[in-house]
């Protein structure tokens, strides 16, 4: 495991039917020593 405090990336995803119902709701939590994000506006 890694030590208490250290910072992790929180990802939500929220994934809906074509009728529009929530079908499946995810919170990932992410090693920054293994992921990355990259946001373009």
């Amino acid at each position: 495991g890694c030590p208490q405090g250290t910072p992790f990336l929180r990802g939500r995803r929220l994934t809906r039917a074509a009728d529009d119902r929530p079908i499946e709701y995810v919170t990932s939590l992410l090693n920054p020593a293994h992921f990355a994000l990259h946001m373009r506006f």
